[in-house]
């Protein structure tokens, strides 16, 4: 995911005529957030979170089930 915000943002800052250090700053910036934002939606969305390397189950969840009496 970090691989295709960098891409997007720097294209859409390209031509701005913006400081190179300020194009910079605000590449990383929005690169972390959205990562985070990703993130946080997908690990909250079953279906997806495979697509994204997190564990189908959360391991809270199968704990949760281990310790449960039957």
């Amino acid at each position: 995911m970090h691989q295709t915000a960098i891409i997007v943002i720097a294209h859409q800052l390209h031509d701005t005529g913006m400081p190179a250090g300020i194009e910079a700053f605000i590449v990383i910036i929005g690169t972390a957030l959205t990562c985070v934002t990703t993130y946080e939606i997908v690990r909250r969305i079953a279906c997806l979170r495979p697509l994204f390397g997190l564990r189908a189950v959360p391991r809270t969840v199968l704990r949760t089930e281990q310790h449960q009496p039957v």
